[in-house]
């Protein structure tokens, strides 16, 4: 007897959930490992490098601020740039080692990363001098970190405060140890097709997908854009759009998969991150359309492999969001 045509196309679907479901669970484990905090009891040469209790993507990120507020965006290398390195990754070495002996420093090491950061932008600002077309100086260049770190100083603490006052919590630690082990969606169905329309509702997810998520779809596309050359920009942008664009259809057909699109998402599209991410994706698609202005700002000096000083205000801009 031949399957119902229904059934044979429920199938399918059912057979994308259950590749989707593997994905789900190795990403789960994997957050899970990526994101734990560091453990207890390691040797102190590791503890000056990433405090206890910490993820290492925390030590990192510090180490990345101090790297742009010493060297600036366009990566000075002027004596005065070097000491101020040499200064901050100092300070940042004795504030792990303090964190790793009194726990003062280490629950408020955001605190101390912070005024590191003031620090070297209060140095940035006495030592710098007004830039002089041609002039060679050792003193290090003024450059936007310095807003930046001030707008952090102040965000920041404000923020701490705003939530220690919103989300006050007795458990005693019992509801940070039981969110791993918990499930917290429903899991029945959640990888099977429950349409009536199996066709209907292929179309409609993929027809959704660049309308509900636009942003979402161009910004893969656009970053590698920013960073290949020339002759690759629209095979670059279009084989990432379209992969872009099926990831965002298997994501509105299976909400587990969504949930983490989003989870990732949260580094690119939420806050200040979505406005980086728009402004991305409009210089890229200048850069597609052969905007002169934007080509030669692209391809000055680099052999059309892409301004690298951009690529690292770029970066830096996603590492302070």
């Amino acid at each position: 007897m031949n399957e119902h045509p229904t059934h044979r196309e429920a199938s399918i679907y059912n057979w994308l959930g259950e590749h989707v479901r593997s994905f789900v669970r190795w990403w789960r484990e994997f957050d899970a490992w990526l994101n734990q905090p560091l453990p207890k009891g390691r040797h102190i040469a590791w503890r000056w490098l990433a405090p206890d209790g910490y993820a290492w993507f925390v030590p990192v990120l510090a180490a990345i601020l101090t790297l742009a507020m010493a060297l600036g965006p366009t990566v000075g290398m002027r004596w005065g740039n070097l000491g101020l390195l040499a200064i901050g990754f100092a300070l940042l070495f004795l504030l792990h080692a303090a964190a790793g002996r009194q726990a003062l420093f280490n629950q408020y090491l955001l605190g101390g990363q912070l005024v590191i950061l003031a620090a070297l932008a209060l140095l940035l600002l006495v030592n710098s001098r007004p830039e002089t077309y041609g002039m060679m100086t050792a003193r290090p260049r003024l450059h936007v970190g310095v807003a930046i770190v001030c707008a952090l100083v102040l965000a920041l603490p404000a923020a701490w405060l705003l939530a220690s006052s919103l989300f006050r919590s007795n458990a005693g630690g019992g509801l940070a140890d039981s969110l791993p082990k918990v499930e917290l969606f429903l899991p029945k169905n959640r990888y099977d097709f429950m349409g009536r329309g199996p066709i209907a509702a292929l179309v409609s997810a993929l027809v959704i997908a660049p309308i509900r998520y636009p942003v979402e779809l161009l910004l893969p596309g656009s970053l590698l854009t920013l960073f290949v050359p020339d002759h690759y920009l629209w095979y670059a942008f279009g084989v990432t759009a379209l992969v872009a664009w099926i990831v965002l259809f298997l994501g509105i057909l299976f909400d587990r998969l969504m949930e983490i699109l989003k989870t990732v998402g949260r580094l690119f599209f939420i806050g200040p991150q979505r406005v980086i991410s728009v402004l991305v994706i409009v210089v890229a698609v200048l850069r597609l359309a052969d905007v002169h202005y934007i080509t030669y700002l692209f391809n000055a000096g680099s052999r059309g492999y892409g301004n690298t000083t951009i690529m690292r205000y770029i970066v830096f801009a996603y590492a302070v969001a």
